[in-house]
């Protein structure tokens, strides 16, 4: 398909907003080798309305659970998965960052924005001595963080900060940091019976990510 044919489906999509028309360029771009197909996947998995016409049938089959969601982004590569994780975590440490606990106090260790700056240096550059900065900036052991309140809501996001960043080593942890995400988001909402309202939110701003990075 030539670039104009291209450029004319995009600008169909711009002016209509439709997913139909959406999912007409997306499934072009993939044909012209401009859109891996893995990638439109991905974007489908996340429940991206557009990618799953573009599949149609072959579209993968959507997965409600959120712990077999996350065990199921290994399927779609590391990258994918601490896309995710970061995505997770940076959305509760920004949250409670502007309002943080005054009896929290670090012992000398990275803060949850200095652990997920290091994770976003490895999405850039994946190399190894980005995932040797980053694991450095993990505490000796989960005992770098205090608070007089124990499982307060700035704890959970401090821990799915550090395990955004050892996802970089093992993928599997993005559920850990979904999963503490979700806990410090549903602190957020007060009402402790909201959690399946805290795991939609934060595996909406993880689906997010994955979307704009897989189609962009």
């Amino acid at each position: 398909m030539s670039d104009e044919a291209l450029r004319a489906l995009e600008r169909a999509f711009e002016e209509s907003h439709a997913p139909a028309d959406e999912a007409a360029w997306l499934a072009a771009r993939e044909r012209a080798g401009r859109l891996e197909r893995s990638r439109l996947e991905l974007a489908a998995f996340c429940g991206h309305k557009a990618a799953r016409l573009a599949l149609g049938a072959a579209a993968p089959r959507e997965e409600p659970d959120i712990r077999k969601w996350c065990h199921a982004l290994d399927r779609y590569g590391l990258e994918a998965c601490v896309r995710a994780a970061h995505a997770a975590a940076l959305n509760v440490v920004q949250l409670w960052a502007e309002r943080p606990d005054p009896a929290v106090a670090y012992l000398g260790e990275a803060s949850p924005g200095e652990q997920l700056a290091a994770v976003q240096e490895w999405i850039e550059c994946p190399c190894e001595r980005h995932v040797e900065e980053a694991l450095r900036t993990l505490p000796v052991s989960r005992g770098g963080i205090t608070s007089e309140h124990g499982g307060h809501a700035w704890t959970f996001a401090h821990d799915a900060a550090g395990d955004a960043v050892l996802t970089i080593r093992r993928p599997s942890f993005v559920w850990n940091t979904l999963l503490n995400a979700a806990l410090a988001r549903g602190r957020a909402l007060v009402d402790p019976s909201l959690a399946d309202r805290a795991h939609a939110m934060v595996r909406e701003v993880a689906s997010a990510a994955l979307v704009a990075w897989a189609l962009g």
